[in-house]
């Protein structure tokens, strides 16, 4: 009773506060308070509804979809080239096949969580990845345009019914059935069950994995009616459609009071939140705020989201989106029997992919090119280290890369000022630390979601740089800065290359070696355990996260030097790229077990894939669908294996 009086409290408080910023951005500028400018900004926002409406029923079952921007972008391409090639077929057949192809991508999000218990940020970042991809095979990176719409395709969301937009319409609709299903229906009410408390969830009858399938279809299925609804209103599709807006639907989720632990959380809230973002974003420019500042913005409100409605959690635990298959799974093996298994599988793959690219190209065995060739992975390979000691407890730390981004940044305007080489590694490393300890302070501290605090911070540091930077790039670096990501220590033995071999060593050691490491696979196997057994979980975590900052500095340094300049869009997308590294390497996303030879060993295969590919003249989005399924494909092996040697033995 007191979550729900608490959850009606946050939504009233919220309604008045999205008034308030109404009135107040009014008295600034009366045009946009005026009945017009209102329904337009509910229009605006209506998108946002929908989605933020599937992401809710995720979320009520304890998982994430990270697709849904991927899966809008992916469904909208294909009806819009439908449309060019075909105006004749009806625009609301096409709005049909929309939602079932958005549903067809829900139920392999689905299936692939529920039958082969891979956690949700896992089978969702692989999937968005893929997704992405597909626009580009299907298009070759080309655009549709308006002009190649027909005009039914385009007014359709447009047309006026009882003084709103079809497309408001649409948000309303949704509302009302997702409201109704979920208070009303069986399944809406399992739903709540079902990531409320799985074990009472199972005494009634109730199979959560099932629950958690229904709830990724109906994302997936709202997504898909969106790709339509979005590309009809904005008359252009291409690849990068909506790129990062699951951020602001996470936002929009967690702001309206949407528990990321699942079971709790309004159609109400979820409205508030997503008109709570709407309004931010269509006051903005009203009072001249660049649009730069929109991406940080979104960021800071998540984190101050997760950290008002996390706070009644704390005897929960974290989430890390685990399904009861993956939770039971066995203790890790021995290091010799790892090394004989998982890390020797990966070697001989390994092996075989340097024989291909050896066959392949006539140039790749000329050292020259060995050498570039570990340019393509060495600065993920430093970051994944740590991440793998992360990850081992538990944790997880999707900020990376936008951390690699604001140092790189900060070296850049104090370069720009005249600083010398030695300090500006020093500012390189410390805004790495910086980060690291602000994501782990706030998840130590205040007990909140790995996962959805280093989304909004992954979002926050990447608006600062482009407040900062804006579009444009700083190459005023001193000529000794190059060294550390271009000068070689011995014939065509690179710095960076021998700095990762010497890195990789210490980690190696760190983890398999030292009580600091014995204490991460503790914590990682049952913190509670760990705890009363004297360690510092809290404290032992937040070292984790400083050193996984740390290295993220640090190969802020070396790519920066490398290319020489700095750029807002640096390391874009590289945290898919170092989860992908950990998990290949056998690191359990779910945390306990893993090995750092094997996450070596992975980084290796890695930049050898993608040094063959670029080879093959393989285009960078096609590469990013390999890895989004290498990801996934790596995950489910030990699952399947697992479940092969189980039924041989019954």
């Amino acid at each position: 009773m007191m979550g729900h009086a608490w959850l009606k409290h946050r939504e009233a408080l919220l309604a008045v506060v999205i008034i308030l910023m109404i009135g107040a951005i009014g008295s600034r500028a009366p045009s946009f308070v005026s009945p017009g400018n209102l329904v337009e900004m509910f229009n605006d926002t209506a998108i946002l509804i929908i989605l933020a409406l599937g992401q809710m029923m995720v979320l009520l079952t304890k998982g994430i979809d990270l697709s849904m921007a991927a899966n809008l972008a992916l469904t909208g391409m294909i009806v819009a080239l439908l449309n060019a090639h075909y105006p004749g077929i009806p625009v609301v057949a096409l709005l049909a096949l929309a939602t079932l192809l958005g549903l067809l991508m829900g139920v392999i999000n689905g299936l692939l969580v529920w039958r082969l218990g891979i956690p949700a940020i896992v089978v969702t970042l692989g999937t968005m990845s893929i997704y992405r991809g597909i626009i580009f095979l299907l298009t070759d990176g080309g655009w549709v345009n308006s002009h190649q719409m027909s005009a039914d395709f385009l007014s359709l969301p447009r047309s006026p019914l009882l003084g709103l937009p079809l497309l408001s319409w649409c948000a309303i609709a949704a509302l009302l059935l997702v409201g109704y299903f979920l208070r009303y229906s069986r399944t809406g009410r399992a739903l709540y069950t079902a990531g409320g408390n799985a074990t009472a969830a199972y005494y009634t009858g109730i199979n959560a994995g099932k629950m958690q399938f229904v709830s990724f279809c109906l994302s997936g299925a709202l997504a898909g009616f969106c790709g339509y609804l979005w590309i009809s209103r904005f008359a252009v599709a291409y690849v990068d459609v909506a790129n990062g807006f699951e951020l602001q639907v996470v936002a929009a989720c967690v702001i309206g009071g949407i528990s990321t632990m699942g079971g709790s959380g309004r159609v109400l809230g979820c409205l508030c939140g997503a008109l709570f973002l709407g309004v931010i974003n269509n006051a903005l420019p009203v009072i001249g705020i660049s649009p730069f500042w929109q991406m940080a913005i979104s960021g800071a409100v998540i984190v101050m989201a997760v950290l008002l409605n996390e706070r009644g959690n704390r005897g929960q635990g974290r989430l890390m989106m685990v399904s009861e298959e993956m939770k039971n799974a066995p203790a890790a093996p021995s290091p010799l029997r790892r090394l004989l298994c998982w890390e020797g599988f990966l070697l001989a793959v390994t092996l075989a992919v340097f024989i291909g690219n050896a066959v392949a190209s006539p140039y790749f065995l000329n050292i020259w090119n060995l050498s570039d060739a570990t340019f393509t992975f060495t600065e993920k390979a430093i970051v994944v280290l740590p991440m793998a000691m992360l990850i081992i407890a538990r944790e997880i730390d999707l900020s990376v890369a936008s951390t690699m981004a604001l140092s790189s940044t900060v070296m850049g305007f104090c370069a720009a000022a005249g600083m010398d080489t030695p300090l500006l590694v020093v500012i390189g490393l410390g805004v790495g630390l910086l980060c690291g300890l602000f994501n782990g302070l706030l998840v130590t501290r205040f007990n909140l979601s790995s996962i959805v605090i280093t989304i909004g911070t992954m979002s926050l540091y990447r608006g600062i740089t482009y407040i900062l930077l804006g579009d444009q790039a700083l190459n005023h670096y001193p000529e000794s800065f190059a060294w550390f990501g271009q000068g070689y220590v011995w014939g065509a033995l690179s710095f960076e290359f021998a700095l990762f071999i010497l890195l990789a060593a210490a980690f190696t050691f760190l983890l398999h070696k030292t009580n600091f490491g014995r204490r991460t696979y503790a914590i990682g196997n049952n913190p509670t355990g760990a705890w009363f057994s004297g360690i510092n979980v809290k404290r032992h975590n937040l070292v984790l996260f400083a050193l996984v900052g740390l290295m993220a500095g640090l190969a802020a340094v070396l790519l920066t030097s490398r290319l020489g300049s700095t750029r807002p869009t640096l390391a874009m997308g590289w945290e898919l790229a170092v989860v992908t590294m950990a998990v290949l390497g056998g690191v359990n996303i779910l945390g306990g077990s893993g090995s750092m030879p094997g996450v070596i060993i992975a980084a290796f295969l890695m930049g050898l894939v993608t040094f063959g590919l670029s080879l093959l003249n393989v285009p960078g989005i096609v590469m990013s669908v390999i890895i989004g399924a290498m990801l996934i494909v790596v995950i489910s092996l030990p699952i399947i294996t697992r479940r092969m040697m189980q039924r041989r033995r019954c």
